[in-house]
């Protein structure tokens, strides 16, 4: 094993601890960059099937009246997938009965 001076030594410690300093720190700064990409992404996504879901309530409550709350919650849970399929169904609905109809087909099928 080779001879180490305490000057070496002292110099790995050092060099150890600011490598360990500056992971850390560029560890934090990579964490938070992601974390705020991942929370712009899930509040854009949150904010569209909300945005989806309310267009949806107003056009049936302009057609058929303010629905029943089970069904708007229902609404509400549907993915932008099925807020889609939902919009182009509603076009052929005749009563709040046709909407009750596909929720439970479709929710239970997809």
């Amino acid at each position: 094993m080779p001879y180490v001076t305490s000057v070496e030594r002292i110099a790995k410690a050092e060099g150890r601890t600011e490598g360990r300093t500056e992971g850390r720190t560029e560890g934090r700064t990579e964490g938070r960059t992601e974390g705020r990409t991942e929370g712009r992404t899930e509040g854009r996504t949150e904010g569209r099937i909300e945005g989806g879901a309310l267009v949806l309530l107003k056009q049936m409550a302009k057609r058929w009246g303010t629905l029943p709350e089970d069904l708007q919650q229902q609404i509400r849970r549907l993915s932008l997938e099925q807020q889609a399929a939902l919009g182009e169904a509603v076009l052929d609905f005749d009563t709040v009965k046709d909407v009750e109809s596909w929720l439970a087909a479709y929710t239970h099928t997809n």
